[in-house]
């Protein structure tokens, strides 16, 4: 599986785009933070399974009237992509094992097969990324459900160096 670069915030706009309706359907406000070109080497395909499973979660697990943001930031030598939602959340013990496959989260009434985040990981790895999934920090005065955060940490496309040509000698003083 090549590896090629490919514009991370393009492809994320496209794939929530395609999520809208399912959004609207549960009343969820499914937002989408325009980042500009940010440039990973990816494969298309894969990533758009990888974000598939992380937005399919997100909408499975926030409530009705919820919110979850799609986004990518370029930061440095890394870009990270993030799924954020103000679902249940989970606990910092259990965001360890959410990644193996076949865990059900507990107090998981939801429909699913709990392979969704092993794939994620399992491309994640592909693409020398990690991926996690925490709680997510909020502000108490909210007073809304804590969700989480699934974060893929990407490192940044770097454009091949150009050789540095020597300059001909030619016997000429």
């Amino acid at each position: 599986q090549a590896l090629l670069p490919l514009d991370l915030d393009q492809l994320l706009r496209e794939v929530v785009e395609t999520w809208v309706i399912r959004a609207l359907d549960k009343r969820i406000d499914l937002g989408y933070e325009h980042a500009g070109k940010v440039l990973i080497d990816g494969n298309a395909f894969l990533l758009r399974e990888m974000i598939n499973n992380l937005l399919d979660n997100a909408l499975r697990y926030t409530p009705v009237g919820g919110r979850v943001t799609a986004r990518v930031a370029a930061l440095g030598d890394f870009v990270v992509l993030e799924i954020e939602d103000n679902g249940p959340g989970i606990s910092e013990d259990e965001s360890l094992k959410v990644f193996d496959r076949f865990y059900r989260g507990e107090g998981a009434d939801v429909e699913g097969s709990g392979l969704g985040l092993a794939i994620v990981r399992e491309i994640a790895e592909v693409h020398k990324a990690a991926a996690s999934l925490r709680p997510r920090a909020r502000n108490p005065a909210e007073g809304e459900a804590a969700g989480c955060v699934a974060r893929i940490v990407f490192p940044a496309h770097r454009p091949p160096r150009e050789p540095v040509q020597e300059p001909v000698q030619t016997g000429f003083a």
